[in-house]
């Protein structure tokens, strides 16, 4: 068992030893952001620290499990946002952010984090926001159908339409966008 302070102020060991907190039974997520906040403080600008914080105060939000913690969320967003300034088109990033934004309701930032979400670059790694959202990836063209609905409701009809039919051409067996259409072809 080695504690935080027995580990030299390097980012890239103390992320890993976060990541290992965090992945493997039985799991200690408190050491685990003991480390995380360590190796952000060593080096801001290392991704693996900083993605490692951000999953682990999006664990602490509860972000869709009921009872968001709004305080864990703010430092999660936080994070997340660095992230997108280290990795401009990290999917995981603008994925997470988007879900964030649409719990505050901050449709605004919203659109913008599914706009970047849409256009990013698939991720190399997507087990851990699938877990957390419930199975969904953070693909880029799993935001489509999200970046359509958020265009109609935001009133940009057009747009939603547009995204639409890229979405439904990509995966015509995909029930939501098909449904989506139907309601704004109704109206």
């Amino acid at each position: 068992d080695i504690g935080v302070t027995g580990v030299q102020t390097c980012a890239l060991p103390i992320s890993a030893l976060a990541e290992l907190d965090l992945s493997f039974p039985p799991g200690n997520l408190d050491r685990a952001l003991e480390f995380a906040d360590k190796a952000v403080s060593a080096d801001p600008k290392n991704f693996g620290a900083v993605r490692i914080r951000s999953r682990i105060y999006t664990i602490k939000s509860e972000l869709n499990y009921g009872a968001y913690d709004a305080a864990s969320a703010k430092i999660a967003i936080e994070g997340w946002r660095r992230l997108t300034e280290l990795d401009p088109r990290n999917a995981e990033a603008w994925a997470f952010l988007a879900e964030f934004y649409r719990q505050e309701k901050r449709p605004e930032q919203r659109l913008e984090a599914l706009r970047k979400w849409h256009s990013s670059t698939p991720p190399a790694e997507a087990g851990f926001y699938s877990n957390v959202m419930g199975g969904k990836g953070p693909d880029p063209e799993n935001a489509g159908a999200e970046l359509a609905e958020a265009l109609f409701e935001a009133g940009k009809t057009a747009e939603s339409l547009e995204i639409l039919r890229e979405v439904i051409g990509d995966d015509p067996q995909d029930q939501r966008p098909v449904e989506l259409l139907a309601q704004i072809t109704r109206l």
